[in-house]
C-alpha cells in the first residue's frame, strides 16, 4: 500500500515538473533569441548610423556631394546659399553655346580680345569649336568664352538686345532646375565692386554638372586633363596648364572647372568615379584660392571611403 502511494507521489511529481520544464525551456529559448535580435538590430543601427563626413571641417561657405546616379546628397554645408560663381559661369556658357549653335569654326575678334584676363589668344585666330571650349574651360579664358558666346549669336543670325546671350543661359539654368541662379554675363567675372557676374548654390551646381555630363560629357573632356596642346587653323600653338591644380589628385575625374574673383573667393567643382559607374559630383564655394583644392580633395577621399563602406 505503502509503494502504491509512493508511485502514486512520484508519478503526480513527474507530472507537475514536466510542464513546469517545458514552460521556463520555452521562455528561456524564446528570451534569447530577442536578446540576439537586440543586439543584431542595435549593430544595424550602429551601422546605419556610421556617417564619414560628420567631423569634417572645409574652410568653403557652401558645399555639396552628389551621388548621380541616386541622388542621394551625401554631403552639405548650407548647399542652398547662393554665392557668386566666378568662372564656374563658364559650364553654363559652354552648354548654351552647344545648344544654339552647330557652327564649327569660331573667329578671334577684337572685342574678345579685350575681355579682361590674360590670354594668348590673337585677333583673327580661328579655331575649332571644340579645341576652344577646351582651351577656354581649362585655362578658364575669359576672352575664349566672350568668342564663344558672339560666335554662336552671329551664327544664328540673332538680332535683340546685346544680353541675348544672357537670356538663353538664364533660360537653360532654369530649364536644368538651376532656381537659385542667375547670369549677368558669360565669364563670371565680377560686373562691379559690389556684384559678382552670376550667383548661384552648391546645390544648382550640382545639378549643372549633372545636367552637362549626362547629355554631352565629351564637351568637357579636357577639364580631366593637367596638360593640353591647342592649334588654331592658322597654324599658332597654343600650350595650357589646368587651373585645376588637383586633377591627378582625384580619383577617375570625368569633369571639373575651377572659379575665381574677388568676390567669390575660390569655387571649385568636379564630377569623380570613385567607385564603378558611381559618378560623384563635389562642389565647393566661398573657399580660398588654397583652400577650394584641399575643401575637394577631402571630400573626395571621404567619398572614397563612403563607398568602401558600403561594400
Amino acid at each position: 500500500m505503502i509503494n502504491k502511494n509512493k508511485k502514486e507521489i512520484f508519478y503526480s511529481v513527474l507530472l507537475m515538473v514536466i510542464p513546469l520544464t517545458i514552460l521556463f525551456s520555452t521562455y528561456f529559448i524564446s528570451k534569447e533569441k530577442k536578446d540576439d535580435f537586440a543586439i543584431t538590430k542595435d549593430t544595424e543601427i550602429i551601422e546605419e548610423e556610421v556617417n564619414v563626413f560628420e567631423s569634417l571641417k572645409i574652410e568653403g561657405q557652401a558645399a555639396i556631394v552628389k551621388d548621380i546616379n541616386t541622388g542621394e546628397i551625401l554631403y552639405a554645408k548650407n548647399p542652398d546659399v547662393s554665392l557668386p560663381l566666378a568662372s564656374i559661369t563658364k559650364i553654363l556658357t559652354v552648354l548654351t553655346v552647344d545648344k544654339l549653335s552647330d557652327n564649327n569654326m569660331v573667329n578671334i575678334t577684337l572685342e574678345d580680345i579685350l575681355t579682361e584676363g590674360n590670354s594668348s589668344l590673337l585677333v583673327g585666330e580661328n579655331f575649332n569649336k571644340q579645341d576652344l571650349i577646351d582651351l577656354t574651360l581649362s585655362v578658364s579664358l575669359n576672352d575664349g568664352a566672350a568668342a564663344l558666346a558672339s560666335n554662336a549669336i552671329g551664327s544664328l543670325n540673332l538680332n535683340g538686345p546685346e544680353n541675348i546671350f544672357i537670356n538663353e543661359m538664364n533660360k537653360l539654368a532654369q530649364e536644368i532646375g538651376m532656381t537659385r541662379s542667375k547670369f549677368y554675363n558669360e565669364t563670371g567675372l565680377d560686373e562691379n565692386e559690389k556684384s559678382a557676374g552670376a550667383y548661384g548654390s552648391a546645390s544648382d551646381i550640382a545639378k549643372l554638372f549633372e545636367y552637362a555630363i549626362s547629355t554631352n560629357k565629351d564637351l568637357f573632356k579636357a577639364t580631366a586633363e593637367s596638360d593640353l596642346t591647342i592649334t588654331s587653323r592658322e597654324g599658332f600653338i597654343h600650350n595650357a596648364t589646368n587651373t585645376n591644380k588637383i586633377v591627378d589628385k582625384l580619383p577617375n575625374l570625368l569633369a571639373g572647372k575651377t572659379g575665381h574673383t574677388d568676390l567669390a573667393g575660390g569655387n571649385l567643382a568636379v564630377v569623380i568615379d570613385p567607385s564603378l559607374n558611381r559618378p560623384v559630383v563635389i562642389v565647393v564655394l566661398g573657399s580660398s584660392v588654397d583652400g577650394r583644392f584641399i575643401d575637394v580633395e577631402k571630400l573626395s577621399d571621404k567619398t572614397i571611403e563612403y563607398f568602401k563602406n558600403k561594400k
